[in-house]
C-alpha cells in the first residue's frame, strides 16, 4: 500500500472514497467543506448515523466533489476519543471499503489534529484492518490439483485497497502543490 500526504483540500482530491472522521453528535466540524456537504452531514446524522465508536456509513458524494464516495466513521464521545479507538476505526474503515472493492482512499485529518491525535494511529488500523493470513491455504493451493474451493476462490479474490493519502489542508498556505510521500 502506498501512503501519502497531501496538503490540498479535502474535496478536490480524486479518490474512491473520503474517509470523514466524527464524534458523537458533531456534525457541524465538516461545515467549511461546503453548504452542500454540510447539509448532507446534518440530514444523515439526524437519522442514519451518530458518530458511536466504529460505525461507518458510505454515501455517495454530493456534486461538484471530487471523491466518488464519503465514509461517516465514528470515534466515540469527544471527551473520551483516545489512540486505540482511533486505530480500530481506522481498521473498520479500511475493511469495510476493501469489502466494498475501493482501492484509492483519503482521510481528512482535521479532525484529528483537532483532537491532538496522530493520523499514524488511523494508519496502523488500517494496515490491520485489510492484512490476510494466506500461508496454509496457499499450501493447501500447492497441493491440489484441479477445481478451487469456495474459501480458496475467496481468498485469491481480495481486493486490497492501492493508495491510502491523508489530506493535511492549510487554507492559510499559498503554496498547496508540496507534496511528501511515503512508501511502505
Amino acid at each position: 500500500m502506498k501512503i501519502s500526504i497531501e496538503d490540498i483540500k479535502d474535496t478536490d482530491y480524486a479518490c474512491d472514497a473520503l474517509i470523514l472522521p466524527f464524534t458523537e453528535d458533531d456534525s457541524g466540524f465538516y461545515d467549511k467543506l461546503g453548504l452542500s456537504l454540510s447539509k448532507l452531514i446534518k440530514k444523515i446524522f439526524s437519522k442514519e448515523f451518530r458518530g458511536k465508536p466504529n460505525e461507518v456509513l458510505l454515501i455517495h458524494s454530493p456534486d461538484g466533489f471530487k471523491p466518488a464516495r464519503i465514509l461517516f466513521v465514528g470515534l466515540g464521545k469527544k471527551d473520551k476519543v483516545s489512540s486505540e479507538q482511533v486505530i480500530q476505526a481506522g481498521g473498520k474503515a479500511a475493511a469495510y471499503l476493501r469489502n466494498m472493492g475501493m482501492q484509492r482512499l483519503s482521510l481528512s485529518t482535521s479532525l484529528l489534529s483537532s483532537l491532538d491525535l496522530s493520523a499514524a494511529d488511523f494508519v496502523e488500523g488500517a494496515l490491520l484492518g485489510i492484512y490476510t493470513f494466506k500461508k496454509y491455504i496457499e499450501e493447501k493451493d500447492k497441493k491440489k490439483s484441479g477445481a478451487k474451493s469456495g474459501t480458496e476462490q475467496i481468498h485469491n479474490n481480495i481486493i486490497k485497497p492501492e493508495t491510502l493519502t491523508f489530506i493535511k489542508y492549510d487554507p492559510q498556505r499559498e503554496t498547496r502543490d508540496r507534496k511528501n510521500n511515503l512508501i511502505f
